[in-house]
């Protein structure tokens, strides 16, 4: 979509696949894992937690997306 609207990005030329940002990306995850380790007696809320960050991350970079392409 974006090379077919002309939109490209001088940081990332030679890439085709790059983390956007986000509230979960990959220290969060890990220390979300360990988290879960260390302390299983709390896995559900953590897992909720986390899952809320998951999805909050998940439509804010559809919300940027549709906002960039519409441009």
């Amino acid at each position: 979509m974006a090379g077919k609207r002309g939109i490209e990005n001088p940081v990332y030329q030679h890439k085709s696949l790059y983390y956007m940002s986000g509230l979960t990306e990959g220290t969060e995850t890990i220390g979300c894992f360990v988290l879960l380790c260390l302390l299983p007696q709390y896995f559900a809320p953590i897992a909720i937690v986390f899952g809320i960050a998951c999805w909050f991350t998940t439509f804010t970079r559809i919300y940027s997306g549709f906002h960039t392409l519409k441009e």
